[in-house]
């Protein structure tokens, strides 16, 4: 039989719908974290090292933000995360009008 801890332990409440939905954790290994910030709007942020791991994730419900890296531009649909290695990089643009969370590893 499955145990309902881990089951409830593994899902969320969406306050702004009431849906409950799998929690989604950052998977990234062999990294340092560098830097963590949160935001609603277009900006670039600039490193003084090369960064190598992205991670971030939409909180809206209903429209997609863009990130770019090195010259690849990503669409994060509504409540996605992304996580991924990149080639190193010092900077990241994250084109949006909605709430992310983002974190740098290097």
């Amino acid at each position: 039989m499955p145990n309902l801890d881990d089951y409830a332990h593994s899902m969320a409440i969406d306050l702004s719908n009431g849906k409950v939905m799998p929690k989604v954790a950052a998977q990234l290994t062999g990294s340092i974290i560098k830097d963590s910030w949160s935001g609603s709007t277009t900006n670039t942020r600039t490193f003084t090292t090369p960064m190598t791991g992205f991670a971030i994730v939409n909180r809206d419900a209903s429209a997609a933000l863009t990130f770019t890296i090195n010259g690849i531009t990503i669409t994060v649909d509504p409540k996605e995360p992304f996580e991924g290695k990149f080639e190193p990089f010092t900077s990241v643009t994250i084109t949006t009008t909605v709430a992310y969370k983002a974190i740098v590893m290097g």
